[in-house]
């Protein structure tokens, strides 16, 4: 499954944001490893957001829950939310939130559950969100999907 989503994931289109083009980052794993991640990555100076990070343990079924959180580095404490929905939330979360509806749906391997699309169509946005030690805007999200194992993923997914 983390493969498939790896997969899915790297079609994603590349967000512009004054004028650079960012590629998402999809990782996994629990909040131990989210800390060890980007401990290592501010360490080498690699590049790490847009960050599209789902939560572990999932437990791989045909009705599953995922929980993820789509992120990007926002040290500027001085901003309020108004700016932050300007700086951060509309050029670069809230297309990246959509891009990610649009290719799970498009992938053939997951499908949203019908009774739930509306619920999952949204998302909780967190500004000034230290749950590690970079402040992030942020958007936490839990897609009920159910999961095709057997399916590959159909590319190229259509935005």
């Amino acid at each position: 499954m983390f493969r498939k989503l790896e997969t899915i994931f790297n079609q994603l289109h590349l967000l512009t944001v004054n004028s650079k083009e960012y590629k998402p980052i999809f990782r996994f794993g629990t909040e131990d490893d989210l800390q060890k991640y980007l401990k290592v990555k501010r360490r080498t100076g690699e590049r790490y957001y847009p960050l599209i990070w789902l939560e572990t343990p999932t437990v791989e079924a045909g009705e599953l829950d995922l929980n993820f959180v789509i992120a990007t580095l926002n040290m500027r404490t001085d901003m309020g939310n108004f700016d932050r929905l300007t700086y951060t939330m509309e050029p670069t979360l809230d297309p990246l939130f959509t891009n990610i509806v649009t290719a799970i749906k498009g992938s053939r391997v997951f499908k949203f559950s019908p009774e739930l699309y509306d619920k999952n169509y949204r998302g909780e946005k967190h500004f000034n969100y230290l749950v590690t030690p970079d402040i992030w805007d942020a958007i936490s999200f839990t897609f009920s999907l159910q999961y095709t194992r057997e399916c590959e993923v159909k590319l190229p997914i259509n935005f």
